[in-house]
């Protein structure tokens, strides 16, 4: 394909979403696993080896694409608090894209943020929970008892985009 560098692989996902992006790139014929690669490329994803699986380009296209904080780390360094934190509730990363940049900075959460961690995790699990027994057969559930949850009543609840 001789205009693939016309293509805006941010505007692709911004437009069709994840999901959509991901389904139109695996499905379309134009474009090679060569044109992907230098689409990847060209919007800053690291050369992927050769052996890479057009699955794998399109995965590492779609998460460079789909990054929102387009600050460079030093940049960040220079801001102070509330800069930061305005500056990232206006760009609104994923988690993901958040915890690149604490790897980054070989910053890992602190004893009480992996305790607030927990706490949410905790939280999210028995609400999910609550939700599917709720949301079940209508089966009424006395207090402390658990309803049995299989995966794919989870996998059910989960929203259309993974990466946000």
């Amino acid at each position: 394909m001789s205009d693939e560098f016309e293509i805006d692989g941010r505007a692709i996902v911004r437009w069709l979403g994840v999901e959509g992006a991901r389904a139109g790139l695996e499905a379309s014929r134009a474009l090679t696993n060569d044109a992907l690669r230098r689409l990847a490329e060209k919007i800053g994803c690291p050369p992927l080896p050769k052996s890479a699986t057009r699955a794998q380009i399109i995965d590492d296209l779609i998460r460079q694409a789909n990054r929102r904080i387009d600050k460079p780390l030093d940049e960040l360094l220079k801001m102070t608090e509330p800069e930061i934190v305005g500056y990232l509730e206006r760009v609104n990363p994923a988690r993901e894209e958040m915890l690149d940049l604490l790897s980054k900075m070989k910053t890992a959460p602190t004893r009480e943020g992996q305790k607030g961690l927990i706490r949410i995790a905790a939280r999210e699990i028995v609400e999910t929970a609550r939700y599917i027994s709720i949301a079940s057969s209508g089966t009424q559930l006395r207090v402390g008892e658990r309803p049995e949850l299989k995966d794919a009543d989870v996998e059910k609840l989960r929203p259309n985009d993974p990466e946000r």
